[in-house]
């Protein structure tokens, strides 16, 4: 994607916003900011970097697009400690949440093991 006017479609997308003006409000900044970008055909990184922590979107995904294969239920999993990132409106945040949790406390390398296969054996058996 990385063109500007894709990352502003992106960024109407995620805010829900049918007007620049409705998206401006949303992400806290000044609409005449906005026109500013639009002449210059350039939006800051740094405020692509904040606009990614209000929208709880990876920068990456701002910027090449919408990474997403199943609507909004996907996880970004990045970085040298793994940090997942969940899409705000995501239904399984909660569960997946508590599921995380009950892994870090309780979880071993055996029992991720057999959860993925359990898993792959579903794929399995819904794609044949």
């Amino acid at each position: 994607m990385n063109d500007f006017e894709s990352i502003l479609n992106f960024l109407r997308y995620e805010t829900n916003s049918k007007t620049d003006k409705e998206m401006c409000v949303k992400l806290n900044i000044p609409y005449g900011t906005l026109d500013t970008w639009k002449a210059r055909k350039s939006i800051p990184t740094k405020k692509l970097y904040e606009f990614s922590k209000i929208l709880g979107v990876n920068i990456d995904t701002i910027i090449n697009g919408n990474i997403n294969t199943k609507g909004d239920e996907n996880i970004i999993v990045q970085g040298k400690d793994n940090a997942i990132n969940f899409q705000k409106n995501s239904k399984y945040n909660d569960k997946f949440q508590e599921f995380l949790a009950l892994y870090e406390k309780y979880g071993n390398e055996a029992l991720l093991d057999q959860f993925i296969n359990k898993l792959e054996n579903l794929k399995k058996i819904i794609e044949e």
